[in-house]
């Protein structure tokens, strides 16, 4: 099975306990938690997809680093990610949730570069502007 099929799947097994425990936006903002430590922890990533090290030290690792900063949801679903054998899926199912989040939310990720410093309100035009041209909320790095 492909990283792409096993990311969806889990990616929209959580987002539909977000949806039927209410708490959907807790998740979004837990699995960017998670997502932005993985991407700053190569590590961590590499501890994950090693087959080597045993499940419950893996999984004792994620409750160390994760469990005093998410909700009971994402850690029961990491702890079920971990004893299913998919935690080196982990970065992937997260970055899959968040883009499904996204257009469950009808959000659009933007980075706008600019040659030169940018003010408030120039920010501020460029968000409108592009809430016009996409149709789409915006959340940006301007």
């Amino acid at each position: 099975m492909s990283e792409f099929v096993i990311s969806s799947r889990y990616a929209n097994a959580l987002m539909s306990i977000g949806e039927s425990n209410n708490s959907f936006n807790k998740i979004v903002e837990d699995l960017n938690f998670i997502n932005n430590t993985l991407i700053d922890s190569k590590e961590l990533r590499n501890l994950l997809k090693n087959p080597v090290v045993k499940s419950e030290k893996k999984l004792a690792i994620l409750n160390d680093l994760f469990s005093a900063h998410i909700s009971k949801d994402v850690n029961d679903f990491l702890k079920f990610l971990v004893q299913k054998g998919r935690e080196n899926f982990l970065f992937d199912i997260g970055k899959r949730f968040l883009s499904l989040a996204d257009i469950k939310l009808n959000q659009v990720k933007v980075n706008v570069v600019s040659a030169i410093e940018l003010s408030e309100t120039q920010k501020e035009n460029i968000k409108i502007k592009l809430n016009e041209i996409l149709n789409k909320k915006n959340y940006s790095s301007i």
